[in-house]
């Protein structure tokens, strides 16, 4: 079934099983889109915020018109529930100091101190640049990449 049948049967009868059907074929690509705006430093905040996406739609389907695709309702609710969680102070990176960045191992062995040095600074460069973007366009790099 396509999902506005899912969508229809479900409002008739409130079957779970239903629900399900449209949680599985719908929850890597909200828990993707989420992650993709939170940061994959946030990975299980994103699992959490896609479990809360879906229990909001369980309980607001019924305010689903119809207007659009129901993956385009649920992609929306998400997006929207992820910049909330952003927009929270908690969700500011934490400042690590020089000893605790010293004990992080790096991706591979440098065998030249200039190259480490210049690898991190482009890395972070590339995440200030990427923190200055606007929501839209920082999920779209973090899903393509």
């Amino acid at each position: 079934m396509d999902d506005r049948a899912l969508v229809e049967a479900f409002r008739l009868d409130k079957d779970e099983s239903t629900f399900r059907t449209l949680v599985e074929r719908h929850q890597q690509p909200t828990f993707r889109l989420i992650l993709s705006i939170v940061g994959p430093a946030h990975a299980g905040a994103a699992e959490e915020l896609t479990q809360e996406v879906f229990l909001t739609v369980f309980r607001t389907l019924h305010r689903f018109r119809g207007e659009a695709k129901f993956s385009t309702w649920l992609y929306r609710v998400a997006y929207n529930q992820a910049l909330d969680y952003r927009a929270r102070a908690h969700v500011a990176r934490p400042h690590h100091g020089d000893e605790v960045l010293a004990m992080t191992p790096t991706d591979r062995p440098q065998d030249n101190p200039f190259e480490a040095a210049q690898t991190g600074w482009t890395r972070e460069a590339v995440a200030r640049g990427l923190d200055q973007l606007p929501d839209l366009y920082r999920s779209v790099l973090h899903q393509h990449y």
